[in-house]
């Protein structure tokens, strides 16, 4: 994620279009209003889509930068998706092993019957 000037002076450390791993500025508790777009007035290509926007943003998960002109192309690349239903997972799911479910009912349908929805 870069970080947009206005948001600079609350991030400690950080500075104007510093980029910043997505799992990184995630766990330092810096969300969506934080992450830069790109507004040098440069058009930027979707890679999920191919749309060509000047408001496009650059996620980096793992080492790697993705654009995206939305969310939705975003969630299309990088959410998990359930093991039973196949649903794109966009909050906090539930994993066992190498698995990813969307609730207990889809984690109890493939067998991890300890998952529970709520305590």
């Amino acid at each position: 994620m870069r970080i947009l000037p206005e948001c600079a002076p609350n991030v400690a450390g950080a500075r104007a279009g510093q980029v910043l791993d997505l799992r990184a500025g995630l766990a330092a508790g810096l969300g969506p209003a934080v992450w830069g777009l790109h507004t040098s007035g440069r058009m930027k290509t979707c890679e999920v889509c191919g749309n060509q926007y000047d408001k496009a943003f650059e996620v980096v998960a793992e080492g790697t930068r993705h654009v995206f002109d939305c969310f939705a192309c975003a969630i299309h690349a990088l959410a998990p998706r359930c093991k039973t239903c196949g649903t794109f997972i966009i909050g906090h799911g539930m994993e066992s092993g190498a698995s990813f479910y969307c609730c207990a009912h889809c984690a109890r349908k493939a067998g991890v019957d300890e998952m529970q929805d709520r305590a």
